[in-house]
């Protein structure tokens, strides 16, 4: 036991030095935190809640480490560069629906769903790998129940995404001037009556195939 605690009380002792460098003054903090163990545990106590997250996409409890804040949101073993990706995407979609007042409650998990449903490919032509999350009624024309929300997003390709534009496919002029099959159109129309419900996904793993999308870069897996 002693053994062990060795190395530990050397890297105490090379933090408290940061904060004195007065052996005496040190000496005297440990003896008051052996004095006053009520004082230590509350401080411990905050700073474990405060290190405490949750991850959004398995909900494991994880502790942030401050070198490592580019990670929050994931714990160790679903992180991953396409997750964060994924989930800087959907924090940003909820930030810009809910400045216009729109629906903001897509999750992570329910946009890999998404993804997973469709191979990480467009919604639309189901060829290109997808580049955008694309709002199938935009936006500035959302009704109450639709906005940033699971009913309301498809990964698009560039073209399509462009093809469309923001035209909203229930309404049957602006869908007239949509440059994409109205076939396809239904399709992702009728996914989103009854979109995925999301399970907790682990990221690729290369003991599992069950977790990734093939045929697809590693950019793109999920």
């Amino acid at each position: 036991m002693e053994a062990d605690l060795k190395p530990k009380a050397a890297k105490l002792a090379l933090a408290m030095y940061s904060l004195t460098t007065d052996l005496k003054e040190a000496m005297a903090i440990i003896d008051y935190m052996q004095a006053n163990a009520n004082v230590l545990r509350e401080a411990w106590t905050k700073a474990d809640q405060a290190h405490r997250r949750v991850c959004v996409n398995c909900d494991k409890t994880y502790i942030v480490a401050k070198s490592n804040a580019a990670a929050e949101g994931f714990c160790t073993e679903c992180d991953s560069p396409a997750f964060r990706k994924e989930l800087m995407r959907v924090q940003k979609q909820n930030r810009r629906a809910a400045r216009m007042n729109k629906l903001a409650t897509l999750t992570f998990k329910e946009w890999i769903a998404t993804l997973r449903h469709f191979k990480g490919r467009c919604a639309y032509c189901q060829r290109e790998l997808f580049h955008d999350m694309e709002h199938f009624v935009p936006l500035r024309v959302c009704g109450v129940g639709r906005g940033t929300s699971v009913n309301n997003v498809v990964p698009a390709c560039s073209a399509c995404n462009y093809y469309k534009k923001s035209r909203n496919p229930y309404n049957e002029r602006a869908a007239r001037r949509i440059r994409i099959p109205k076939s396809d159109l239904d399709r992702v129309r009728n996914y989103l009556a009854s979109p995925l419900s999301p399970p907790s996904i682990p990221p690729t793993s290369s003991t599992s195939t069950s977790t990734s999308t093939p045929n697809l870069p590693a950019s793109h897996q999920y």
